[in-house]
């Protein structure tokens, strides 16, 4: 008969422990997908109402073009040559953008070649193209087709042709008064401009652009700027 010391000992789990015997393995639980509810039908348009859909759109895309087109007639605007007045730096039939901003933003340079409306009675509404010579407050005169800028000359390299007029017939010089601008043509003996105006005087609010590109004929292409070279010499 074993003694109560000599029995193998028997394991208990208390009912409330909550905890698995030693060996059990635990099995992970998928989680339950979620059903999700589907998507209510789409609803079809009535023909009328996909017809204003159309309209609307038609009509924002319209009022785009409009903003876009007006913004940039703002900025640059087209322009074609008549006249040989600017011959050859630019000729007759030649198509340019013209640059109407940078004058909101600083004046007209010397050397600029300038789209303007003339100080010409019955032409104010048509537009000149023209290179800027005198600034204000400089005196200017033109002997024998050599122009004077304060008493020296200016050098003019892009001129190819040579001129003979003399400006202002009585002699001297005169003074570009505030604001305005004296100009001329690069083609000198045929171009309408300060040295032949009554009003030899073109107010700077006068100017629409500068000539940015020449773009067709593409033979011509080429973009304008203030010619460094259009500087004062003495001689």
């Amino acid at each position: 008969m074993n003694s109560p010391q000599d029995a193998e000992p028997t394991s208990f789990l208390s009912s409330d422990s909550g905890a698995p015997p030693p060996d059990t393995a635990l099995t992970p639980v998928a989680p339950r997908p979620v059903l999700k509810p589907p998507p209510p039908p789409r609803r079809e348009l009535s023909p009328a109402r996909r017809l204003m859909n159309v309209a609307r759109e038609a009509l924002l895309t319209v009022g785009l073009v409009v903003v876009v087109f007006f913004a940039s007639r703002q900025v640059v605007q087209n322009v074609e040559v008549q006249g040989h007045s600017m011959d050859t730096t630019l000729e007759t039939n030649e198509l340019i953008l013209v640059d109407t901003l940078s004058y909101k933003l600083h004046p007209p340079r010397r050397g600029d070649i300038i789209i303007l409306h003339p100080p010409v009675f019955g032409a104010e509404s048509e537009d000149y193209v023209k290179r800027v010579i005198g600034l204000p407050g400089e005196t200017v005169r033109v002997r024998h087709g050599t122009v004077y800028i304060n008493g020296k000359t200016l050098s003019e390299p892009y001129l190819t042709q040579s001129h003979t007029y003399d400006w202002p017939p009585e002699g001297g010089a005169q003074t570009v008064p505030p604001g305005k601008l004296f100009v001329l043509g690069d083609n000198r003996d045929i171009s309408y401009d300060s040295h032949e105006w009554a009003t030899p005087w073109l107010a700077e609010d006068q100017v629409i652009g500068r000539a940015m590109i020449a773009y067709w004929p593409l033979k011509d292409f080429h973009l304008f700027s203030a010619p460094i070279f259009s500087t004062i010499v003495m001689k």
